[in-house]
């Protein structure tokens, strides 16, 4: 579980300020970088992180400056073969929080409505250590993969949905 791997001093608890919370960002996108396959293995084979500057070219003759710009705040772009036999490549556009909520949901799906403009099939991912109730439940309305603290929820919605755009 991504909760029990923090060091002590980055447990995140509730009133502190948000520079503590930062911290703990920084941490999580290192570690679901780092554990990527481990998280997204059950939905992709050959799981590798990608930088955004890897597919520039692509991105730039397909998208607007101003798009690929807002590209390269996404927290961690991931690619893989999807297990699905006949689907071929996919992408996870993972927005991570310390507290999953709405906002990073709705991250999530800009990012990926984006990268669909290139051709790519993308399923919105949203990672994190915690989550409130409206981010769980915009997840499930809108078919948002989560993987909070470590567990994977609403994965086949979201690989139906991404399939089906």
């Amino acid at each position: 579980m991504i909760k029990d791997s923090f060091p002590q001093w980055l447990k995140l608890q509730p009133g502190k300020d948000s520079q503590e919370n930062k911290w703990v960002k920084i941490y999580l996108k290192q570690h679901v970088q780092e554990r990527a396959h481990a998280y997204f293995g059950p939905l992709l084979k050959r799981v590798r992180v990608v930088s955004v500057q890897e597919i520039e070219d692509e991105l730039e003759s397909n998208l607007s400056a101003a798009e690929v710009e807002n590209l390269s705040l996404l927290d961690v772009l991931v690619r893989g073969s999807l297990w699905q036999a006949d689907a071929p490549g996919g992408w996870l556009a993972i927005e991570v929080s310390a507290v999953i909520d709405r906002h990073d949901v709705e991250r999530a799906e800009r990012q990926a409505a984006v990268l669909r403009k290139v051709g790519f099939q993308v399923v919105p991912t949203v990672a994190g250590q915690d989550m409130t109730e409206g981010g769980e439940s915009l997840a499930a309305e809108r078919a948002v993969f989560v993987v909070p603290n470590g567990r994977k929820q609403h994965r086949d919605a979201a690989l139906a949905k991404a399939l089906s755009v």
